[in-house]
């Protein structure tokens, strides 16, 4: 349901604590510290 709903509004990313769901997924998943190191 999520990937769905990023795919949907458009999203980059997926912000998620479990990365392991995500292995699959076609939008790429990342943790928050990823996000802020990012944008720090």
């Amino acid at each position: 349901m999520q990937v769905a709903a990023a795919r949907a509004s458009g999203a980059r990313l997926i912000v998620t604590r479990n990365l392991e769901d995500y292995e699959r997924s076609p939008i790429p998943a990342v943790n928050a510290q990823t996000v802020l190191a990012e944008l720090h």
